[in-house]
């Protein structure tokens, strides 16, 4: 009995779907990392933060005058004042974590690879 036409074509390593399935199966498994983190909903304080107290810093020297009380910054405006979160979700660090699994899931030197995540 021969199996189906679909997997005697995967065999072939050049073949445009077995480069995209293991395309796939790469990203995944180089995405282990963002899923353990979303599913545990880790928190980066220090990151958000950080974020914020440069945000602060940038609002300040623009001429606002903004407060910061944590993550939280604050700036007067005519009839009280507009407030603003930094959470978890304004770090970036889902983007960040998607670039990285994107690059290693590429079929490029490794050489090649670490460039793309040092340059960019």
């Amino acid at each position: 009995m021969n199996p189906p036409y679909f997997f005697v074509k995967l065999r072939k390593r050049n073949e445009p779907m077995y480069r995209l399935l293991k395309f796939f199966a790469k990203l995944n498994i180089f995405a282990i990392p963002l899923y353990i983190i979303l599913i545990f909903n880790i928190q980066f304080y220090s990151a958000q933060l950080f974020t914020a107290n440069v945000v602060n810093t940038l609002l300040q020297a623009t001429g606002f005058l903004a407060q910061q009380a944590g993550t939280m910054i604050t700036i007067p405006i005519k009839n009280g004042e507009w407030a603003a979160f930094i959470t978890n979700d304004c770090i970036a660090w889902k983007g960040m974590l998607a670039f990285v699994a994107l690059v290693f899931a590429t079929d490029f030197p490794m050489k090649r690879k670490l460039k793309a995540l040092v340059f960019v």
